[in-house]
């Protein structure tokens, strides 16, 4: 038996027909949005420090995964995570800012042009999360279609759960000399 992938366009429905010894069998519909991704996170993570998780897209994907993407540190543009601990969703760190600057792409990046981008393919989730207090944790990575429009709940892909365990805070030895 073999797969022939008869369409696949991002966004859309990919329709898979199953051949089996030169015959045509029933078509396979991969709903939009399922897609997935793959998530996984730079070590040791730990609680108080930064968190990067990398992402890698699926195949026929369009963007990158590149950070920063504005000016607010906490601004993703159109990637988005989930983190649940014991089932339970965490709620994402609200920041107020007092001026906040529009225009631009909303899913685009910014950068140093003639510059390329030091660590493509990760994001800081520790800036949309708090993590104090250690143990396991999971994360799902989202790529919204539009960050303001009509489209910015259509999820485009995602990635599965992701088991991310959290360590104890580093301990550092502070020394101080006598006065």
């Amino acid at each position: 038996m073999r797969f022939v992938i008869k369409s696949a366009l991002l966004g859309v429905a990919a329709t898979a027909v199953v051949l089996c010894e030169g015959l045509s069998g029933h078509s396979l519909k991969l709903p939009t949005g399922q897609e997935i991704a793959k998530l996984s996170f730079e070590e040791p993570v730990r609680v108080g420090g930064p968190i990067w998780a990398r992402v890698e897209l699926p195949n026929n994907s369009y963007g990158t995964v590149q950070y920063p993407v504005g000016v607010e540190p906490d601004n993703l543009g159109c990637h988005e995570f989930e983190v649940r601990r014991n089932g339970v969703l965490l709620p994402r760190i609200v920041v107020r800012y007092s001026i906040r600057v529009s225009g631009g792409l909303s899913c685009g990046v910014i950068g140093i042009p003639g510059r390329t981008m030091k660590h493509p393919g990760r994001l800081p989730l520790h800036l949309q999360y708090r993590f104090e207090t250690p143990g396991a944790y999971e994360v799902r990575y989202l790529r919204k279609a539009d960050q303001f429009g009509p489209r910015r709940d259509e999820t485009l892909f995602r990635s599965d759960w992701t088991r991310m365990d959290v360590l104890p805070a580093a301990m550092v030895e502070v020394i101080t000399e006598p006065p």
